[in-house]
């Protein structure tokens, strides 16, 4: 979510672009801080899965991501004890796993369609999976 309204909370879309059942056992969250990765949360410390194609939300509050998004399937939000931090302007989204970076996305507001009025609950999304911008 690249700028939640008022009383939302920031969410992270996680897709499985193999054609393989993946473990994200260890798969942590992180974002850039003095240009470097920093802020490292947590995903799953336990045996989960994905399976090929499916995608996943990460959230702090999965009660509010579910008020605010009615149309989210429950079953595949995962709540974080915290998130890292990303600004509304611009930043960078990071998967990790043991501090290595596994994917990043790189983020502006010039990002949105142009006609758009409002960016505020309007989420940004990749647009071709193979590219980290």
């Amino acid at each position: 979510m690249f700028s939640p309204v008022e009383g939302d909370n920031d969410f992270v879309e996680l897709i499985n672009r193999s054609d393989k059942t993946l473990c994200i056992k260890g798969l942590q969250l992180a974002n850039y801080y003095a240009n470097k990765i920093a802020n490292f949360k947590s995903i799953s410390d336990s045996y989960a899965f994905m399976s090929p194609t499916e995608i996943l939300v990460l959230c702090q509050s999965k009660a509010t991501l579910l008020y605010y998004h009615p149309n989210a399937i429950e079953h595949r939000i995962i709540e974080l004890e915290s998130m890292p931090t990303y600004n509304n302007d611009d930043g960078s989204v990071v998967i990790a796993l043991d501090s290595a970076i596994i994917d990043e996305f790189h983020y502006d507001e010039y990002m949105h369609f142009d006609l758009l009025q409002e960016l505020e609950g309007v989420s940004l999304e990749r647009s071709n999976t193979e590219t980290s911008h």
